[in-house]
């Protein structure tokens, strides 16, 4: 549960699998996440734990947010907890990102042809 205290958590087989998947991840796009929340400090806890032995350590995080000021906060969360992963913010809506080609994602080659 997202108001349970994290030291009090305990990792389900949920957790477990979709942790591991994520961390051998490269590229992600956040959306609509603030990582205020203990639940998301949590998560970038562990990811910090493990960066420096797996691909996450050095991923491309996409962060698209029209409120500059959380955009700005958000970017900051990532790179304090990941800092060998590429931090690209986009000042934008999702929808006006879409509609302009995914920047951020394109210029790194993610996006084929």
């Amino acid at each position: 549960m997202e108001d349970d205290p994290a030291e009090q958590r305990t990792e389900t087989v949920e957790w477990n699998t979709a942790f591991r998947l994520m961390t051998w991840e490269r590229v992600f796009v956040v959306v609509g996440m603030s990582f205020e929340c203990q639940t998301d400090r949590f998560l970038l806890r562990h990811l910090n734990g493990v960066q420096d032995d797996l691909p996450i350590g050095e991923s491309l995080w996409v962060i698209v947010n029209p409120d500059r000021s959380a955009l700005d906060c958000v970017s900051s969360r990532i790179q304090k907890a990941l800092p060998g992963a590429m931090v690209t913010p986009v000042c934008n809506t999702f929808s006006r990102w879409h509609e302009s080609g995914y920047p951020g994602l394109e210029a790194e080659g993610v996006l084929g042809g």
